[in-house]
């Protein structure tokens, strides 16, 4: 595959989700070869020299944008700013906490520019609000289909760390 052609998102979500906190997510990946981390020439030879990592990326990345344009196109997002995770299952709930340990990964690899990294790591935080508190965890923890699916995926892919504490009775 030539760098024309490399991106870690499928071209099916390039009009976005009208999902704030997926979009920055798909974006942050890249939707084609000059956005993104996408546009990385040291995260293109990082995923190239990995077998079956490039296609592992962008099956995930294919449920996170499906999933937001499932939950688009069912009528269930209030206005354009609905960040809710409410509405996505378990499975994909696990997919969004993946496809940023994903992105975080990329973010430090050797080589990739200042501002990219810069960029990709201001999108990880700001996932981190949202991919949040006991309800998110409790459903990725009952996910059952996407842990299968993805087993090799999460085998070479670093949780990250700087994930928010939790709050609540219990917790500072």
């Amino acid at each position: 595959m030539s760098d024309n052609d490399f991106s870690l998102i499928p071209p099916d979500f390039v009009m976005g989700t009208n999902v704030p906190f997926i979009d920055l997510l798909l974006v942050s990946l890249g939707y084609g070869p000059y956005y993104g981390l996408s546009a990385e020439s040291a995260v293109r030879d990082a995923v190239r020299h990995q077998p079956g990592l490039y296609e592992q990326i962008r099956a995930v990345g294919a449920v996170v944008g499906g999933a937001g344009v499932r939950v688009r196109d069912s009528g269930q997002l209030r206005d354009s700013f609905d960040n809710e995770t409410r509405y996505y299952t378990s499975d994909e709930l696990w997919c969004f906490d993946m496809a940023t340990d994903v992105l975080a990964m990329l973010a430090v690899l050797p080589g990739v520019s200042g501002s990219a990294r810069f960029s990709a790591l201001e999108a990880v935080r700001d996932l981190n609000k949202n991919l949040t508190g006991h309800w998110f965890h409790k459903h990725v923890k009952h996910a059952v289909d996407a842990p299968r699916d993805f087993g090799a995926l999460r085998s070479r892919v670093p949780a990250r760390t700087d994930k928010p504490p939790r709050s609540g009775p219990g917790h500072m």
